[in-house]
């Protein structure tokens, strides 16, 4: 991963070009070692570097938005930033947002499947109680959603496992499904 490679100090900056380079002016530039130690300060006059986000990252920083505020191009934007800048924390983070994202009408349908296969009653006698049975399954899938959730966050499995509860369910709504019509 990248992290901090320099460290800029000066008496003025402005951003040109439809924000696409600053321009520093009458400062230093300490730069960072690979080890995390000062390196070489120099001392500048003027000083451009093309930053073409920047402008983004000031957006984003006035906004001030929640991770859960954001719509999906907010959250790839902070995503963009944030690999520009090393931060692994926050990009796990906000890879982590936009995969539930996407995953969450996934689960709607997987739901939906579910309670329709357990909704079809070919016998009119059944053992159990629909509505208990299909609690008892959502609400297993949902702390095997929260573990899950937890190992990503913590980097112990791939992003792709958020997927794993989905997964699971459909398994168990095609296996219901099977096991009614039998």
């Amino acid at each position: 991963s990248q992290g901090l490679k320099a460290i800029i100090n000066s008496q003025f900056a402005a951003l040109y070009d439809k924000n696409k380079y600053f321009c520093f002016y009458d400062g230093l530039k300490s730069v960072i070692n690979r080890d995390g130690s000062y390196g070489e300060a120099i001392k500048f006059e003027q000083l451009i570097i093309d930053l073409p986000n920047i402008s983004r990252q000031f957006q984003l920083d006035i906004e001030k938005l929640d991770d859960r505020e954001m719509n999906i191009f907010q959250v790839h934007q902070r995503l963009l930033v944030a690999q520009k800048l090393g931060d692994m924390s926050k990009i796990i983070k906000l890879r982590f947002n936009l995969f539930k994202r996407f995953n969450i009408p996934i689960s709607c349908i997987v739901f939906a499947l579910l309670g329709t296969s357990i909704g079809i009653n070919l016998r009119p006698r059944i053992k159990y109680s629909s509505f208990s049975f299909t609690l008892v399954i959502v609400g297993s899938t949902k702390i095997f959603e929260a573990f899950i959730n937890a190992l990503i966050i913590s980097e112990n499995i791939p992003m792709f496992s958020i997927l794993l509860p989905n997964i699971l369910a459909t398994a168990m709504s095609f296996y219901l499904l099977l096991k009614k019509n039998s």
